[in-house]
Protein backbone atom coordinates (compact mmCIF):
# COMPACT_ATOMS: atom_id res chain seq x y z
CA UNK A 1 0.00 0.00 0.00
CA UNK A 2 1.45 3.41 -0.93
CA UNK A 3 2.43 5.81 1.82
CA UNK A 4 1.62 9.49 1.29
CA UNK A 5 4.70 11.58 1.99
CA UNK A 6 3.59 14.96 0.69
CA UNK A 7 1.81 17.08 -1.86
CA UNK A 8 3.16 19.39 -4.52
CA UNK A 9 2.05 21.68 -7.29
CA UNK A 10 3.85 21.73 -10.60
CA UNK A 11 3.39 24.57 -13.08
CA UNK A 12 3.82 24.07 -16.79
CA UNK A 13 2.82 26.28 -19.68
CA UNK A 14 1.02 28.71 -17.34
CA UNK A 15 -1.07 25.90 -15.83
CA UNK A 16 -0.73 24.41 -12.35
CA UNK A 17 -1.17 20.74 -11.55
CA UNK A 18 -1.54 19.26 -8.07
CA UNK A 19 0.03 15.93 -7.14
CA UNK A 20 0.16 13.61 -4.16
CA UNK A 21 3.66 12.25 -3.57
CA UNK A 22 3.72 8.61 -2.52
CA UNK A 23 6.33 5.99 -1.67
CA UNK A 24 6.04 2.22 -1.88
CA UNK A 25 8.29 -0.83 -1.83
CA UNK A 26 8.90 -2.44 -5.20
CA UNK A 27 11.09 -5.23 -6.50
CA UNK A 28 13.21 -4.33 -9.51
CA UNK A 29 15.57 -6.34 -11.67
CA UNK A 30 18.97 -4.83 -12.37
CA UNK A 31 20.58 -6.20 -15.49
CA UNK A 32 18.99 -9.47 -16.45
CA UNK A 33 19.08 -11.37 -13.18
CA UNK A 34 19.78 -9.36 -10.04
CA UNK A 35 16.57 -8.47 -8.17
CA UNK A 36 16.38 -6.12 -5.23
CA UNK A 37 13.65 -4.44 -3.24
CA UNK A 38 13.70 -0.67 -2.90
CA UNK A 39 11.46 2.22 -1.92
CA UNK A 40 10.25 4.18 -4.93
CA UNK A 41 8.65 7.59 -5.08
CA UNK A 42 5.89 8.60 -7.48
CA UNK A 43 3.66 11.57 -8.13
CA UNK A 44 -0.05 10.85 -8.52
CA UNK A 45 -2.35 13.51 -10.00
CA UNK A 46 -4.66 14.93 -7.33
CA UNK A 47 -7.94 13.02 -7.11
CA UNK A 48 -6.57 9.83 -8.73
CA UNK A 49 -6.57 6.42 -7.03
CA UNK A 50 -3.32 6.10 -5.06
CA UNK A 51 -3.49 2.30 -5.27
CA UNK A 52 -3.67 2.29 -9.09
CA UNK A 53 -0.14 1.95 -10.56
CA UNK A 54 -1.36 3.26 -13.92
CA UNK A 55 -1.70 6.71 -12.32
CA UNK A 56 1.91 6.77 -11.04
CA UNK A 57 4.25 9.31 -12.63
CA UNK A 58 8.00 9.44 -12.09
CA UNK A 59 8.85 12.60 -10.10
CA UNK A 60 8.58 15.38 -12.67
CA UNK A 61 11.40 17.42 -11.17
CA UNK A 62 13.75 14.39 -11.24
CA UNK A 63 12.51 11.57 -13.50
CA UNK A 64 15.61 9.49 -12.67
CA UNK A 65 14.96 9.58 -8.91
CA UNK A 66 13.93 5.90 -8.63
CA UNK A 67 16.59 4.66 -11.05
CA UNK A 68 19.30 6.56 -9.18
CA UNK A 69 18.06 5.09 -5.89
CA UNK A 70 18.14 1.59 -7.40
CA UNK A 71 21.69 2.05 -8.69
CA UNK A 72 22.82 3.40 -5.31
CA UNK A 73 21.27 0.47 -3.44
CA UNK A 74 22.75 -2.03 -5.91
CA UNK A 75 26.23 -0.53 -5.48
CA UNK A 76 25.89 -0.68 -1.69
CA UNK A 77 24.43 -4.17 -1.57
CA UNK A 78 26.99 -5.70 -3.95
CA UNK A 79 30.00 -3.57 -2.97
CA UNK A 80 30.36 -1.77 -6.30
CA UNK A 81 32.34 1.46 -6.49
CA UNK A 82 30.26 4.62 -6.43
CA UNK A 83 30.67 7.23 -9.17
CA UNK A 84 32.30 9.52 -6.59
CA UNK A 85 34.84 6.84 -5.64
CA UNK A 86 35.62 6.12 -9.30
CA UNK A 87 36.22 9.77 -10.07
CA UNK A 88 38.32 10.27 -6.93
CA UNK A 89 40.50 7.25 -7.78
CA UNK A 90 41.00 8.46 -11.37
CA UNK A 91 41.86 11.97 -10.22
CA UNK A 92 44.22 10.65 -7.54
CA UNK A 93 46.17 8.95 -10.33
CA UNK A 94 46.08 12.19 -12.39
CA UNK A 95 44.51 10.32 -15.31
CA UNK A 96 42.29 11.96 -17.89
CA UNK A 97 38.98 10.39 -18.86
CA UNK A 98 40.27 9.26 -22.30
CA UNK A 99 43.42 7.75 -20.77
CA UNK A 100 41.45 5.92 -18.09
CA UNK A 101 39.00 4.56 -20.65
CA UNK A 102 41.93 3.32 -22.75
CA UNK A 103 43.63 1.61 -19.81
CA UNK A 104 40.39 -0.07 -18.71
CA UNK A 105 39.48 -1.04 -22.31
CA UNK A 106 36.19 0.79 -22.10
CA UNK A 107 34.64 3.19 -24.60
CA UNK A 108 35.19 6.71 -23.31
CA UNK A 109 31.47 7.55 -23.34
CA UNK A 110 30.71 4.42 -21.30
CA UNK A 111 33.40 5.24 -18.74
CA UNK A 112 32.15 8.82 -18.48
CA UNK A 113 28.54 7.67 -18.04
CA UNK A 114 29.63 5.34 -15.21
CA UNK A 115 31.74 8.05 -13.57
CA UNK A 116 28.86 10.53 -13.81
CA UNK A 117 26.40 8.02 -12.31
CA UNK A 118 24.31 7.79 -15.48
CA UNK A 119 25.13 4.11 -16.04
CA UNK A 120 25.57 1.23 -13.63
CA UNK A 121 28.76 -0.67 -14.34
CA UNK A 122 28.63 -4.37 -15.15
CA UNK A 123 30.50 -6.82 -12.93
CA UNK A 124 33.28 -7.07 -15.55
CA UNK A 125 33.58 -3.28 -15.65
CA UNK A 126 33.56 -3.13 -11.84
CA UNK A 127 36.48 -5.55 -11.68
CA UNK A 128 38.45 -3.33 -14.08
CA UNK A 129 37.43 -0.13 -12.28
CA UNK A 130 38.91 -1.54 -9.05
CA UNK A 131 42.36 -1.26 -10.69
CA UNK A 132 42.06 2.52 -10.27
CA UNK A 133 42.36 2.03 -6.52
CA UNK A 134 45.44 -0.17 -6.95
CA UNK A 135 47.89 1.48 -9.38
CA UNK A 136 50.39 -1.35 -9.08
CA UNK A 137 47.77 -3.82 -10.31
CA UNK A 138 46.66 -1.37 -13.02
CA UNK A 139 50.23 -1.08 -14.27
CA UNK A 140 50.66 -4.86 -14.15
CA UNK A 141 47.46 -5.32 -16.17
CA UNK A 142 48.77 -2.98 -18.87
CA UNK A 143 52.23 -4.47 -19.34
CA UNK A 144 51.29 -7.69 -21.23
CA UNK A 145 49.35 -5.59 -23.77
CA UNK A 146 51.74 -2.65 -23.99
CA UNK A 147 52.28 -2.91 -27.77
CA UNK A 148 48.57 -2.98 -28.52
CA UNK A 149 47.78 -0.21 -26.03
CA UNK A 150 50.65 1.92 -27.35
CA UNK A 151 49.13 1.78 -30.84
CA UNK A 152 45.67 2.65 -29.54
CA UNK A 153 47.09 5.42 -27.35
CA UNK A 154 48.98 6.94 -30.29
CA UNK A 155 45.74 7.20 -32.27
CA UNK A 156 44.30 9.12 -29.31
CA UNK A 157 47.43 11.32 -28.98
CA UNK A 158 48.26 9.75 -25.63
CA UNK A 159 51.85 8.82 -24.78
CA UNK A 160 51.48 5.46 -23.03
CA UNK A 161 55.10 5.51 -21.85
CA UNK A 162 54.41 8.79 -20.04
CA UNK A 163 51.27 7.31 -18.49
CA UNK A 164 53.17 4.24 -17.28
CA UNK A 165 55.90 6.45 -15.83
CA UNK A 166 53.26 8.55 -14.09
CA UNK A 167 51.69 5.42 -12.58
CA UNK A 168 55.12 4.13 -11.52
CA UNK A 169 55.80 7.45 -9.79
CA UNK A 170 52.45 7.27 -7.96
CA UNK A 171 53.32 3.76 -6.78
CA UNK A 172 56.78 4.93 -5.60
CA UNK A 173 55.29 7.95 -3.82
CA UNK A 174 52.89 5.72 -1.89
CA UNK A 175 55.56 3.25 -0.74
Amino acid sequence: MPKIIGRTTYSFDEQSFDFTIIELRETVTIGSRDALENTHRYWVPAGEDLADPTTYIEPITNPDYNLDADYQLYRQQYNFLSPTAIKAARQHLDLSVPTTALLLDMPEEVFLAIENGDLLQSLEQEINLRFLQHPQQLLASIRPYQDLLTQRAARMHIDLDDVCQQLSQKIADND
